[in-house]
């Protein structure tokens, strides 16, 4: 079960994925200017933010850009706030630039889909450029701790479903990351010298995706 709620971590408001467990655990992740931790269910929210804190100075959390990926009236895409639009009956969307749903609830569906084709687009693109002699098969799922991972002996590519909601250039810079275990299937410097070679700025995309900046 998951819970999304808003810490005060050094009077900053953090968007918190909270994973609830039989185990509470103390340890948490960070991705997307987002923070997420695995608790119990009897969680003390106050005992969760003081726990952070002593962890993440207040330098690093003012960092994040911890805004919603969806909100009431927009959505952020590709790196880009669009706004929102969820139709009723006789209603026409105003802007092409609109994302328009008939129901609320068809948001995830939607963007899965969209995420699926838009990355499969990347990693086939990719591939060729990378030399890599294989296609992939692809899957989109909700990831906790990074946003991508190579299953090698599957040929399985797996990618966190909130990257949709960044740059295409954040976007490729995964792919790449995962499309270089083909060659290496460690973090070794030959690794990130094939991930260099073909994302000159990948450390800095990096660092957008851990703290959230979606372009």
């Amino acid at each position: 079960m998951e819970k999304q709620v808003i810490l005060n971590i050094h009077n900053h408001p953090i968007v918190t994925n909270l994973f609830i467990s039989t185990r509470n655990s103390h340890r948490f992740t960070y991705v997307g200017g987002q923070i997420n931790m695995t608790v119990s269910s009897n969680y003390d929210l106050r005992k969760i933010e003081k726990s952070i804190e002593k962890v993440m100075s207040e330098k690093k959390i003012s960092l994040f850009n911890s805004s919603l990926y969806i909100g009431k009236d927009y959505i952020d895409i590709l790196g880009k706030r669009k706004r929102l639009v969820v139709l009723n009956e006789g209603m026409n969307a105003v802007s092409i630039d609109d994302m328009v749903v008939n129901k609320r609830e068809n948001i995830d569906s939607i963007l899965k889909k969209f995420t699926l084709d838009i990355i499969t687009q990347e990693v086939r693109k990719l591939e060729k450029i990378m030399l890599i002699p294989i296609e992939h098969k692809i899957k989109i799922t909700a990831m906790r701790s990074c946003s991508g991972k190579n299953y090698y002996q599957k040929k399985l590519l797996t990618f966190d479903k909130d990257l949709i909601h960044y740059s295409l250039e954040i976007i490729d810079s995964i792919v790449i990351h995962e499309l270089a275990h083909y060659y290496y299937h460690d973090h070794s410097p030959s690794f990130y010298n094939m991930v260099l070679k073909y994302c000159p700025n990948y450390k800095e995309l990096q660092r957008k995706l851990t703290y959230g900046e979606r372009k």
